[in-house]
């Protein structure tokens, strides 16, 4: 198909090591540290033929991280590191996040798309849009631009409060689907676009959340956070069920910190507003972000503050839940991106050195790269 390979080289302003853990979650050995060399940027030739630019639920965690092929894409705000010259650049490795890597000549802020030839992302509030290999950035939409989704050839994005619609080859035509908006998601048979809006007759900015059909443009209440729960930190939905995570109003009785919990709301009848969401996961403290991949929903939490992160999924299907303890060394810094069975997250690493840590479901292993 003329897809290269990168070879194994390293960012020269962004040495790293590699450590795999020991069959046990959370565990790491100790390899040695591979050595930094100069960075090459191979011309890219795979093109992504999905529907997709990046799912929806990676989008929503700030769209940090994509896929195409064999290569992961990613951009990391959260890495601090030693050297004073590194910026936040648009990275290249394979996979495993160390192999080939090379920072590519684009600087971005969110929403990282891979579709067709190009790498779609919002830099400064404007769209722009790259060539595969990192190089000639254009800005393609001016804006307050927040969120960009790609999905069959559509742009979808989030300028100030309302969501625009075009197509990936006449964005200076956009159709407005809704304003009043202040976060969206499509779902994942790109039929419904759900968003919150802020509630206007409540001060302690509650928020509601509606459902757009995008075919027939018919929109509908989900439900009013106001009503029965907290301010919602993070929704998706799947199978005409929205699971959102929401502050739980109430101060835990043996601690001083707010808990949040995990609900499902099914929304298949028209009288889903008058239903009580279904309580999934409580009593959890800081539930630090979610995300849907297939019909698994993974999320991080932790049971108290002093404990060690969990990482979860749970299969939304049969409803069964797997949990793993990441170690004290691994404390994610960012929302997780979640690629097939494995989980991508940027941590605290041990002696304050911050990593790319990826977790795999498949093979109960966490595999940390250093930045130094």
């Amino acid at each position: 198909s003329g897809k290269d390979k990168p070879d194994n080289t390293s960012a020269a302003n962004n040495p790293i090591s590699s450590s795999e853990p020991s069959s046990q979650p959370g565990g790491t050995s100790n390899q040695q540290d591979n050595g930094a060399a100069e960075s090459t940027i191979k011309d890219i030739k795979a093109v992504s033929s999905g529907k997709w630019g990046n799912s929806p639920g990676n989008i929503a965690n700030g769209g940090l991280f994509a896929m195409q092929e064999d290569y992961l894409f990613y951009s990391n705000p959260y890495l601090i590191t030693t050297n004073t010259n590194s910026t936040v650049n648009l990275v290249r490795t394979m996979a495993d996040g160390i192999t080939g890597l090379a920072a590519l000549p684009a600087t971005v802020f969110n929403s990282l798309n891979v579709y067709g030839n190009y790498i779609y992302y919002i830099y400064n509030d404007a769209l722009y849009r790259t060539d595969l290999n990192g190089e000639n950035p254009t800005v393609i939409k001016q804006g307050s631009i927040r969120e960009l989704i790609i999905y069959d050839g559509s742009l979808y994005y989030l300028d100030g409060q309302s969501v625009y619609k075009c197509s990936v080859d006449a964005v200076d035509n956009p159709l407005l689907l809704i304003d009043q908006v202040d976060k969206f998601l499509i779902s994942e048979d790109g039929q419904q676009l759900v968003y919150t809006s802020q509630n206007s007759t409540d001060t302690r900015f509650h928020q509601d959340i509606y459902l757009l059909e995008l075919n027939s443009g018919n929109k509908r209440l989900l439900i009013s956070s106001s009503d029965t729960v907290g301010y919602i930190n993070d929704f998706t939905v799947y199978r005409n069920c929205l699971y959102f995570i929401s502050s739980s109003n109430f101060e835990h009785p043996e601690k001083d910190s707010i808990y949040f919990t995990l609900y499902k709301l099914d929304f298949s009848t028209e009288q889903s507003t008058t239903k009580k969401p279904a309580i999934l996961d409580m009593d959890v403290q800081n539930i630090s972000s979610m995300n849907l991949n297939g019909n698994y929903l993974y999320y991080t939490y932790k049971t108290s503050p002093t404990s060690n992160t969990l990482i979860c999924r749970r299969n939304l299907d049969d409803n069964s839940k797997e949990s793993y303890n990441l170690d004290s060394n691994s404390m994610p810094l960012s929302p997780i991106f979640v690629f097939g069975d494995k989980v991508y997250f940027f941590g605290s690493g041990s002696n304050a050195r911050n990593e790319l840590a990826s977790f795999d479901f498949a093979t109960k292993k966490l595999i940390k790269n250093m930045f130094q």
